[in-house]
């Protein structure tokens, strides 16, 4: 069972993990955007998006359109994704105990039944893809061909697939196809199975919450937009 002391320790490890590798890494990802040879440029829809954003057609207009979708949307979105997973699994691992078996991330004691759960640790209800469906099914496969050559007694009702983070109406298509299958366990039901505390999960997004407070890049985001703003009128993008 994972103890109160052990709960402490990995709201602890998210919140350093938020201060010092995340905002780290956001940051040095916003500087790389001062360069036009950063962005795949669309010459036909820029232009509609900076006049959509600011009104105008200015250099700084121009850079503002390209950064704030680049660092607000999709390069946080797969930086934090591919780091929480890790980091979470790895933080799990560590905690928890990794699995011996091929293929299944942790192993524990599930907190409302006290029955042991071999799980798949996956990051959201929108990130299961096709290929991951077969990947998934195939080493929930391995396991149970292992566990009947070397007598472990795992039954399929155990092997489970635990989400990070989201809510049960979320599940993509995907997801479902394992759920036809397998137990999908999703944000809160997943984090109270595994620590016994049904505000854990809230308790994580307040952790979250906390440690972001004072990071603020807007003088980092300030002088790349300037920095791209220069390199867009020096090369006239745009200007008739």
């Amino acid at each position: 069972m994972i103890t109160l002391e052990t709960k402490q320790i990995i709201l602890e490890k998210l919140d350093h993990w938020v201060k010092f590798t995340l905002a780290k890494n956001h940051k040095s990802n916003t500087q790389k955007c001062g360069r036009l040879k950063t962005f795949k440029i669309n010459p036909l829809l820029l232009p509609y998006l900076t006049y959509y954003l600011t009104g105008n057609l200015k250099p700084e207009s121009i850079a503002k359109a390209l950064i704030y979708p680049r660092v607000l949307s999709t390069s946080i979105t797969t930086t934090f994704g591919t780091g929480l997973q890790k980091f979470i699994t790895d933080t799990l691992v560590e905690i928890c105990g990794g699995s011996g078996i091929q293929g299944i991330d942790i192993e524990f004691i599930d907190q409302t039944d006290g029955k042991k759960r071999y799980c798949q640790v996956k990051l959201g209800p929108n990130t299961i893809n096709k290929d991951d469906v077969k990947t998934i099914k195939d080493h929930f496969q391995s396991a149970k061909n292992i566990s009947r050559t070397n007598n472990i007694g795992i039954i399929h009702e155990n092997l489970v697939v635990g989400i990070i983070y989201g809510e049960e109406n979320e599940k993509n298509a995907n997801l479902k196809k394992v759920e036809q299958e397998y137990e999908v366990y999703i944000g809160q039901d997943f984090w109270y199975r595994l620590t016994g505390d049904p505000k854990f999960y809230k308790k994580m997004i307040l952790t979250i919450s906390e440690a972001s407070k004072n990071i603020n890049m807007k003088r980092t985001v300030e002088k790349t937009i300037k920095s791209l703003a220069l390199e867009i009128d020096e090369k006239k993008l745009f200007a008739v």
